[in-house]
């Protein structure tokens, strides 16, 4: 049980990537507008709102999780199931977004996918972090 002054770890992570893709995001939606590409640009704000629905998913599928160590490896298998199964949705819920603005435009589909990229490398860079600190490592 945590203490209720503590903040959740989860939680703790995807704020700051939250706040991360958010600055990266918006150097990458700069970076299209000044290179021309108005599609580009709304292709990467397009990106980052797909990546960041897919992070609030995320959050609320693994805090609805609940694993009793005692339960043993069956509850442990039970919840790795049902969050592979979740992935699996969101996964498809990306991809067809992106799949769908390549219909659209050429240019509006590689800002959507290089805005989900850049906010998905945000999302593992402070996963790592999380990890390293919480092990004592130093970064």
């Amino acid at each position: 049980m945590t203490d209720e002054t503590s903040p959740n770890p989860l939680s703790t992570l995807m704020r700051r990537t939250t706040i991360s893709a958010v600055a990266i995001s918006s150097i990458g939606f700069v970076v299209a507008l000044l290179l021309g590409s108005i599609l580009g640009a709304l292709g990467v704000l397009l990106g980052f709102g797909v990546a960041l629905l897919n992070f609030r998913l995320l959050d609320r599928e693994v805090s609805r999780v609940n694993i009793d160590p005692e339960a043993g490896e069956k509850a442990t298998k039970a919840a790795r199931n049902q969050l592979g199964r979740s992935a699996g949705a969101r996964l498809g819920i990306v991809t067809v977004v992106v799949i769908a603005t390549f219909m659209l435009s050429k240019e509006l589909a590689l800002g959507t996918a290089i805005g989900v990229a850049l906010s998905q490398v945000s999302f593992a860079v402070n996963a790592y972090g999380a990890v390293a600190s919480e092990r004592g490592l130093k970064l």
